[in-house]
C-alpha cells in the first residue's frame, strides 16, 4: 500500500466520522425540539386533560 492510498483511506475515515457526528447532533437537536413541543402542548392542554380525568373518575 502506498502512502497516497494510506492517507486517502485515512481522509475518508475522518470524513465519515465527521458525518456520523453530524447525524448524531441532528438527532439530538430533533429530539430536544420534539420534547419541547410535547412540553408546550402538555402545558397548554393540561387544564382540559385534568378536567376530563376528574369527570371520568366521578362517573
Amino acid at each position: 500500500m502506498s502512502i497516497v492510498n494510506l492517507y486517502s483511506s485515512l481522509y475518508i475515515g475522518v470524513i465519515e466520522m465527521i458525518e456520523a457526528i453530524g447525524y448524531v447532533a441532528i438527532g439530538f437537536a430533533a429530539t430536544l425540539a420534539a420534547m419541547e413541543a410535547a412540553w408546550r402542548f402538555g402545558k397548554r392542554d393540561m387544564p382540559a386533560i385534568q378536567t376530563a380525568a376528574t369527570a371520568a373518575r366521578a362517573n
